[in-house]
């Protein structure tokens, strides 16, 4: 897609990708690019960066992947990466290499959908490339001036590009993504045929105490909320085994007459 002065010898550097929460950004259009990106963009190494995941407090698990020279394969597969509630989020980065300071990536990619607060089976992204502002340069080579002062980075585009046109399409009107990332959930729990159990778990109604929130209702509860378990203790919700917002099921309530609330019990609990 990318053939301007495109090197026979190009590649990406070893990806770096980490699950986090959203107190911590790897990088975002528009930002500056930290000692540990400056360092992945113009060189490839990724050991500050990873640095700087580790001291992080809002970080969770990380994988690194390896060089791919493109002449010999486009894609390669990573270890498995472990997303939590409190981790939901992903970001990455890996450098074109040769190049000035330019990189692909994406960041701080929320894997529970908002709509049914269950994790995504699957999702792919392409990304572009960009310009991590730190150094000179406008084709494939390395070992240039720094840029000072430092620019944030900047995804490259038809106004943005190099006058020499690296990543123009042939028509030179577009540039096109230089990557596809898909991830899979591995291990997914069995569907439920909710038709063939006699109610689901718990009506929405039912109450909950929730770290943070209160007293609310189990329809408003969502993936990463804390919810008392015990007189002095609170668990994550880690996921919903099935969760629907219609239909008609069967509980058996029982009341007092010393308590206005009611238990609701389905046939399964």
């Amino acid at each position: 897609n990318h053939p301007r002065n495109y090197p026979s010898f190009a590649h990406w550097s070893p990806p770096v990708m980490t699950t986090h929460s959203d107190g911590y950004t790897m990088w975002r259009e528009g930002g500056m690019a930290t000692e540990g990106v400056e360092i992945v963009a113009e060189n490839g190494w990724t050991g500050a960066l990873l640095d700087e995941i580790s001291g992080s407090a809002s970080t969770g698990m990380v994988v690194v992947g390896e060089v791919t020279f493109n002449d010999n394969t486009q894609s390669q597969t990573f270890d498995s990466i472990r997303m939590t509630p409190t981790h939901p989020y992903l970001s990455a980065i890996t450098m074109i290499v040769p190049s000035p300071d330019w990189f692909t990536g994406f960041h701080d990619f929320n894997a529970i959908n908002a709509d049914t607060q269950t994790w995504y089976s699957q999702f792919s992204m392409t990304t572009y490339p960009y310009d991590a502002g730190t150094e000179e340069g406008d084709d494939y080579s390395g070992d240039n001036s720094a840029t000072d002062p430092q620019e944030p980075v900047m995804r490259f585009d038809v106004n943005t590009v190099p006058n020499t046109g690296v990543f123009l399409n042939d028509s030179e009107d577009d540039v096109l993504p230089v990557a596809m990332w898909t991830c899979t959930i591995v291990e997914e729990p069995e569907p439920i045929d909710i038709g063939n159990i006699g109610g689901i778990c718990f009506s929405g109604s039912s109450l909950v105490e929730v770290k943070g929130k209160g007293i609310i209702s189990i329809d408003q509860l969502n993936v990463g909320d804390e919810v008392r378990v015990g007189p002095d203790s609170f668990d994550h919700v880690f996921g919903f085994g099935h969760k629907t917002h219609s239909g008609k099921f069967s509980y058996l309530e029982i009341k007092t007459t010393e308590n206005s609330n009611s238990l609701k019990i389905s046939k399964s609990h």
